[in-house]
């Protein structure tokens, strides 16, 4: 079906064949307009690469078929006279008549200088149409070359192909140097703005304080573009590529190298320090800028004819690579956005080493910091019922309730207890972080011990939580009842929870996914807020501050930054994982959507207090095994979801192949055989 649309389309479009090509090159004409000069070339290009003309596919290593439709071309122009200098004359007439200075300096390259601004233009140019510059070389070039495939053919043209078309631009012109001048003058052109862009954003202050060794005077930017400025003199003076000229360019070459070692530098700088998206932007444009003029300078000195064919082939492909890229939105987050992700998931990696042991004594650490962690969950899970019971209007009711949980998961921090359900969207962050070594000797065996210690220290932190939150609310809510003589959840409210954390008569697998979803988002946010933090170097602010120092001496203001540097990322995670928490059900409400969320402590917390107010019925199989199976749903969702997708970003942002995960795979499923023990308990 698909095969038959695209025929359909063809000969909407073009009438395949032989007899259509035959038309093509019988009705160029230099005289018509230039829309229709420009029409007729994109229907020439589709020709070439349309696989409605031919029954071979085109293969994409060589782009071979097309470079036997050139051949084809070029054959029927040896043929046939009167065509060859019609086509000759219009393709000459698109290079003289179309301004080239855009395709050389602009085409591929972001136009903005933000991240955000360059995001809305390419979402604008996706959903705005926009208006034909047929007199700009650049908005040809992307009307006829409109895919990466473009670039394969093009780039792999043989070396007499692109002789041939040289040939045909000059045929039959007095002087065969004019087409070339007229490119010639157009890259210098282009060299002139790229120059002085280049020079504009490497002295910005976002580079130059990155960059202590440089001051403004002997920066590789500025070197650069006064090198290209004494060359662009040399050619106006001259009107052509005079020997000083090219001397000129060529000594630009080493400031070329010297910007990006700059720029390299930067980024060492981003690595150490926070990472900041419209930086790297700016870093990366910077980079294709300064690629640009360093491919421009080559092909302008450049004297041998292979050497020529070669940059001319990679030039015309790299910017169709670019064009294409440039109308993808998933390509800019991806560049800008790679630093960031693992930046963000190497700090949430950090704050999630000590959540795994090594250690019987760790283990046992964490087995009575989760204890703590359980016991501070029925306060959480009792505020939580007092928020209900006010039934205040929506917003407060999760302004009330987020509150009741970001105070107590801060109050779990400032005590140093844990909570399960919040470890493993930062430990998967920290085992990624050792995925950075598995390709050195034992390197697979060390990261499968490293997971073994994760999970026994999770098992450890879910038995901590449960085992203190559980007796915790039933010892609650009994001594409650012998004070008031009702239990702290009244019957009817009792069997609607019971109901809703059913694993069959509720959607709390859904839940506990959802939520284990938001886990993971207070992780991004604790990585987040720690890079932002460090980025603006706010520790450093706080312990150079003039009235901390002089009240309190040196020393006070260094530990009040070393310790806001060290619990920031908690808080942030904390606090925004109560606010995800405490707003969800009611965004649920006013969407009419099944929000709700499910945490595997405060669900098994708050069924402890359902079955005790239940108990009176009677206790029954059921009322005890429900409930058990689905906090242990809620539970799974919980680590599954979070952890499963902390993970996968730290593994993309580290650039881990697929192949290295299947091997780590197999030798988990291996050691699990023969040692299960090691992966629920530490033996030493």
């Amino acid at each position: 079906m698909r095969t038959l649309l695209r025929r359909i389309l063809a000969f909407l479009r073009l009438a395949p064949g032989r007899e259509q090509l035959s038309y093509l090159l019988e009705n160029a004409n230099p005289k018509a307009s230039l829309e229709d000069r420009v029409l007729w070339l994109e229907q020439l290009i589709y020709w070439i690469r349309s696989s409605a003309v031919s029954a071979n596919t085109f293969d994409e290593e060589t782009g071979q078929l097309h470079a036997v439709r050139l051949r084809f071309i070029f054959h029927l122009l040896d043929r046939n006279e009167t065509w060859k200098a019609k086509v000759a004359a219009t393709l000459r007439s698109l290079i003289l008549e179309t301004d080239t200075v855009d395709l050389f300096c602009q085409a591929g390259l972001a136009r903005e200088r933000g991240f955000i601004f360059e995001a809305l233009d390419r979402t604008l140019q996706r959903l705005l149409p926009s208006p034909p510059r047929f007199q700009n070389a650049a908005e040809l070039f992307h009307r006829v070359f409109t895919s990466k495939s473009d670039a394969i053919w093009m780039k792999n043209l043989p070396p007499e192909i692109t002789l041939k078309i040289v040939e045909l631009v000059r045929l039959e012109v007095d002087d065969p140097t004019l087409t070339f001048s007229h490119t010639q003058r157009a890259m210098v052109e282009a060299l002139t703005i790229l120059g002085s862009q280049v020079a504009a954003v490497g002295t910005s202050l976002e580079i130059r304080r990155r960059l202590p060794n440089f001051g403004a005077a002997d920066s590789p930017f500025i070197l650069l573009n006064e090198k290209i400025l004494a060359a662009v003199g040399s050619f106006r003076e001259k009107e052509r590529l005079s020997p000083t000229a090219v001397a000129d360019l060529k000594s630009a070459l080493p400031a070329v190298k010297a910007s990006k070692g700059a720029v390299a530098d930067v980024f060492d700088h981003l690595e150490k320090s926070g990472v900041s998206v419209s930086l790297v932007y700016l870093l990366e444009r910077q980079l294709s800028a300064l690629t640009r003029i360093d491919s421009l300078i080559h092909f302008i000195t450049s004297r041998s004819p292979r050497e020529t064919h070669r940059l001319v082939t990679e030039f015309l492909s790299t910017v169709i690579t670019e064009q294409v890229d440039r109308q993808s939105l998933r390509g800019l987050f991806s560049s800008s956005l790679h630093l960031l992700s693992r930046k963000v998931s190497e700090r949430a990696g950090a704050s999630g080493e000590h959540y795994i042991t090594h250690t019987r004594e760790e283990y046992f650490g964490m087995f009575r910091s989760a204890a703590g962690g359980g016991l501070v969950t029925v306060g959480t899970a009792l505020g939580k019922f007092m928020v209900t019971a006010m039934k205040a209007p929506l917003f407060f009711d999760a302004l009330f309730t987020s509150i009741v949980y970001a105070g107590s998961f801060v109050l779990m921090q400032a005590f140093g207890f844990a909570l399960a359900t919040k470890q493993p969207s930062m430990t998967a962050a920290a085992i990624a972080g050792k995925l950075e070594g598995v390709d050195k000797e034992g390197g697979i065996r060390d990261f499968v011990t490293e997971v073994a210690c994760l999970t026994r220290s999770q098992l450890a932190a879910a038995i901590g939580n449960i085992g203190i939150a559980v007796p915790g609310a039933l010892i609650f809510d009994f001594l409650y009842y012998q004070a008031f003589h009702q239990h702290v959840l009244s019957l009817d409210y009792a069997e609607h929870t019971w109901t809703a954390h059913h694993p069959f008569l509720s959607l709390s697998a859904w839940y506990g996914a959802l939520t284990g979803a938001l886990l993971f988002s207070s992780s991004l946010v604790a990585g987040w807020l720690e890079n932002f933090v460090v980025l603006h170097e706010i520790p450093q602010a706080i312990a150079q501050n003039r009235r901390l120092r002089k009240v309190f001496g040196e020393k006070i203001p260094r530990k009040l930054a070393d310790g806001f540097l060290r619990q920031i990322a908690g808080f942030g995670g904390n606090v925004s994982i109560g606010f995800f928490l405490g707003s969800t059900h009611v965004a649920g409400k006013f969407f009419g959507a099944p929000l709700e969320v499910r945490h595997l402590t405060l669900s098994a917390t708050t069924l402890a207090f359902v079955v005790s107010a239940m108990a009176e019925k009677g206790v029954t199989a059921g009322l005890i095994l429900w409930p058990a199976a689905g906090v242990a749903v809620i539970g799974l969702m919980n680590f599954a979801v979070s952890f499963g997708f902390a993970l996968l970003v730290a593994i993309r942002a580290r650039d881990v192949d697929v192949e290295t995960l299947f091997r780590i795979g197999q030798e988990i499923g291996r050691r699990f055989r023969n040692y299960p023990l090691e992966f629920f308990y530490a033996e030493r």
